[in-house]
């Protein structure tokens, strides 16, 4: 397990103690501001792509993903808003340990869902054979995850994301094969680097 691993495995579980603590209505709330927040992201992403460009000069990948995650924490904190609003009135009805055991596994799949996104994302605008997901062991599950996914990221970013993940998945399989012929990782590094 490497650093994106641990970080990937530590949302899960905040997500999940998270809807423990606050019970299924708050994480259907949160299940709800994550959809809207990806599709409205994926809808709405080129306006602000445009102005962080113009604003900052980055390149058009760079531009699309930052423009596509500044709508989608607009649109999910926004959500979150309001319905923390409702979900504080429905409280008034206690639904006990069921409503905080469903929020349970609804948080951890939430959680689950923004981490195989950040994946998508990461692979989009890291270099095509970046070791922090190549040497992921979580990565792999997350980006077969995202096949569903994959449609709701912009266009500009889909190319990218696509050939990136394509040469990852080479390396993971290339790694398991080593793996199960016993053979030990090839050393790339010269020894004059050393």
């Amino acid at each position: 397990m490497n650093a994106f691993d641990l970080v990937v495995v530590a949302a899960v579980a905040f997500g999940a103690l998270h809807g423990l603590r606050n019970g299924l209505l708050t994480m259907v709330t949160s299940f709800v501001a994550l959809i809207a927040a990806l599709y409205l992201a994926s809808v709405h992403y080129a306006e602000t792509a445009a102005i962080i460009a113009r604003q900052f000069g980055t390149n058009p990948t760079l531009a699309t993903v930052l423009g596509y995650v500044a709508v989608f924490l607009v649109v999910f904190i926004a959500v979150q808003f309001v319905g923390g609003i409702i979900v504080s009135v429905l409280r008034m009805a206690s639904l006990g340990w069921i409503d905080r055991l469903a929020g349970g596994f609804l948080g951890g799949a939430i959680a689950a869902a923004v981490a195989g996104l950040a994946v998508m994302l990461l692979t989009t605008v890291l270099p095509a054979n970046a070791a922090l997901l190549r040497n992921s062991e979580a990565a792999p599950m997350l980006l077969a995850y995202d096949a569903m996914l994959v449609r709701y990221i912009p266009e500009e970013a889909k190319e990218a994301y696509q050939r990136n993940r394509d040469i990852l998945i080479r390396a993971w399989i290339a790694e398991a094969s080593r793996r199960s012929s016993g053979s030990a990782p090839a050393d790339s590094s010269s020894p004059t680097a050393r």
